[in-house]
């Protein structure tokens, strides 16, 4: 029977690939008055934007551009002069651009993608602000970030955290909220996109977020930072692979649960549990429990009837997941903000609702 595990905390450390996939999109449409002007597209690479091809408009203003589909999503830029029209591209997609010459880089419309879509309304909205933190901004904020955090992996929450209004950035960090989206995107990239080269630079913003603004309450808190959340992919009772990641970037304060049934205190622990999720489900709560137990039958047996996620660590006392979460005994007790950032560790499980909602 498990009594107690000690263990040492581990980290872990990324690299990026990147090469062209087979096949290409296409960018096509209608330039109003642009008859024998040339556009071209531009694809970036550290930081600087160079030429991928270039297409001349026809007396009657249609176009088009073919070239090869990036790996990754990635941003490319129409570009007629010095205007220039920011276009998300994730692989085979034909993405249609209807402008004129005459606001050719504002009044413009894109088609045939919901990236596409998504990113023109970001920049329709931001041409709009005068400053990020303008009331304004704040407004169009609150509502911009829940949109965001519906796909934080996705090449629009990428763009989005990167948009900038003049010289400042659309997400201001001293802003606890808006730093919170910030490190959710890095945190969905560091777990769902881990070759993706955008990565490690998110992983790099987000720590130097951590250094900037860390506050230590007590050694047993776990500063919120999208490096503290290492993703946990475990089998629940019906083989089904769950990701602590994924569910942790659904917008719902996450409890994560180290646990085996097979302990002398587990079925009241698991009441306690109950009680603290019936109480606050409705208001966007999710247990992910991992269970430790030598007996796997026993393991499906007890997690039957329970109503949150539950999975299944073989390894049981010597799983490297208890490394990475520094564990040293269980039941242990995280708990994961709306925005996929790990708050606190929770020590004792009745302040576990008290806890939880701070950050409902």
């Amino acid at each position: 029977m498990i009594k107690k595990v000690i263990m040492a905390m581990t980290a872990a450390a990324l690299l990026l690939a990147g090469c062209a996939k087979q096949g290409s999109f296409r960018i096509e449409g209608s330039l109003n008055g642009g008859a024998d002007s040339t556009l071209y597209l531009y694809r970036a690479s550290n930081g600087i934007w160079f030429p991928v091809d270039s297409a001349k408009v026809k007396s009657d203003g249609s176009f088009a551009i073919k070239a090869d589909s990036p790996e990754y999503p990635d941003i490319y830029r129409l570009a007629l002069g010095t205007q220039y029209v920011d276009i998300p591209i994730d692989s085979l997609e034909t993405v249609t651009f209807t402008g004129a010459v005459a606001d050719f880089a504002t009044g413009y419309t894109l088609a045939g993608s919901a990236a596409a879509e998504a990113v023109m309304n970001i920049d329709r909205e931001c041409r709009k602000l005068t400053s990020p933190i303008s009331p304004e901004a704040k407004a169009y904020k609150q509502k911009l970030m829940p949109e965001l955090l519906k796909e934080p992996q996705s090449i629009v929450a990428y763009y989005a955290i990167n948009k900038f209004i003049g010289r400042e950035p659309l997400f201001d960090v001293t802003d606890r909220q808006e730093r919170g989206v910030v490190c959710a995107v890095a945190n969905a990239f560091k777990a769902l996109r881990p070759d993706d080269p955008r990565t490690a630079m998110l992983e790099q913003m987000a720590l130097g977020l951590q250094r900037q603004y860390r506050t230590v309450a007590n050694p047993d808190t776990i500063v919120a930072s999208q490096i503290d959340l290492i993703d946990i992919t475990l089998p629940d009772r019906t083989g089904k692979q769950r990701s602590l990641a994924q569910e942790a970037a659904k917008g719902k304060v996450t409890v994560l649960c180290f646990t085996a049934y097979s302990l002398d205190n587990s079925a009241p622990y698991n009441q306690h549990l109950a009680k603290v999720y019936n109480a606050l489900k409705e208001r966007g709560v999710e247990i992910f429990q991992v269970g430790l137990d030598d007996d796997v039958a026993a393991w499906k047996l007890a997690a039957e009837p329970l109503p949150w996620i539950t999975v299944y660590d073989e390894n049981g006392v010597q799983s490297k997941n208890l490394m990475r979460y520094n564990v040293g005994a269980i039941p242990a007790l995280f708990v994961i903000d709306r925005h996929g950032v790990l708050q606190e560790r929770v020590d004792d499980p009745d302040l576990l609702q008290a806890t939880i909602a701070k950050y409902l």
